[in-house]
C-alpha cells in the first residue's frame, strides 16, 4: 500500500481509492446560515490532480460519502460531482461505493457513467464504506473503509493538535484500513477518544497510525504509543 494526501493506492492491481469526499458540504452550510467560502472543491480537484498525476491508477474508487446531502443532488453536488467526475475518469475506471450519505446517488452514477456498488472487491482486497459489516462472501484478505473520518491529537502534555490519519489494524482476522476523509474542512473525530461510528471499530490500541501531514503519510507507532506519548 501506498499512502498519499488522504488516499491509498495499489500498485499490484493499480487501484487508488479515497473516501468521504462529502462534495456539496459548503452550499448545504451556508443555507442554514453558517457562510464558508467556496474553496473546498478548487483544493479538492487540485489534491486529485496531484494524486493521480503520481499514482497513474487504472481504477478509482470513491468509498462511500461521494456526496454529503441525504435526500436529494443538490445543485452544488452536482456541479461538484461533475468536475470531480471529469478529472476522476479520464481514461480510467471510476467505481462508486455507496456511503451513509449516499442514498441518492445513482442519477450521478448514471449521468456521468460511474458503477455504483454497496461492496467492490479486487483481487484480495473489499472496500466498503464502513456504516455496516459486509455481506460479501468472498475470500477477501484486506478490508478498506472510510466513513470514520479517523484523527488523532497530538499531544507534548501542553498543547494538542489534531491531524487527520491512516488507521492499519485487523478485523476478524483480516487486515482492515481505515482511510482519512478527504473532505479538508474538518479534521475528523479523535480515536483516542473511544468513541466510533464504525462497526468495524472497537478497541483500537494496536492499530497503527500513519499522520497526514501536508500530504505525507507519517507513521506515528501504534495508538496506544501516541496515547502514552500525550501523558508523559
Amino acid at each position: 500500500m501506498q499512502f498519499i494526501d488522504g488516499a491509498v493506492f495499489f500498485p499490484e492491481t493499480r487501484v487508488l481509492a479515497i473516501a468521504d469526499l462529502h462534495l456539496g458540504y459548503e452550499a448545504e452550510l451556508r443555507s442554514k446560515g453558517v457562510y464558508l467560502p467556496s474553496q473546498e472543491a478548487e483544493v479538492l480537484l487540485k489534491r486529485l490532480a496531484r494524486i493521480l498525476s503520481h499514482t497513474k491508477p487504472r481504477t478509482v474508487v470513491v468509498n462511500g460519502d461521494f456526496k454529503h446531502a441525504f435526500g436529494r443532488v443538490s445543485d452544488a453536488e452536482w456541479r461538484h460531482a461533475k468536475r470531480v467526475l471529469e478529472v476522476l475518469s479520464k481514461n480510467r475506471e471510476v467505481v462508486l461505493v455507496v456511503g451513509n450519505h449516499d442514498p441518492v446517488l445513482f442519477p450521478i452514477a448514471e449521468k456521468f457513467g460511474a458503477t455504483l456498488t454497496e461492496e467492490f472487491l479486487v483481487g484480495k482486497t473489499l472496500f466498503v464504506h464502513g456504516d455496516k459489516l459486509p455481506v460479501s462472501t468472498a475470500a477477501y484478505e484486506r478490508i478498506v473503509i472510510g466513513h470514520e473520518h479517523p484523527a488523532i491529537s497530538i499531544s507534548d502534555g501542553v498543547r494538542s493538535e489534531l491531524v487527520k490519519c491512516y488507521l492499519v489494524g485487523s478485523w476478524q482476522g483480516k487486515e482492515l484500513l481505515v482511510l482519512p476523509s478527504m473532505f479538508s474542512l474538518t479534521e475528523g473525530t479523535d480515536v483516542l477518544s473511544g468513541k466510533f461510528l464504525s462497526p468495524f471499530l472497537s478497541d483500537v490500541s494496536t492499530f497503527s497510525v500513519h499522520a497526514l501531514v501536508d500530504g505525507k503519510a507519517l507513521a506515528f507507532g501504534t495508538v496506544r504509543d501516541v496515547e502514552r506519548l500525550g501523558k508523559k
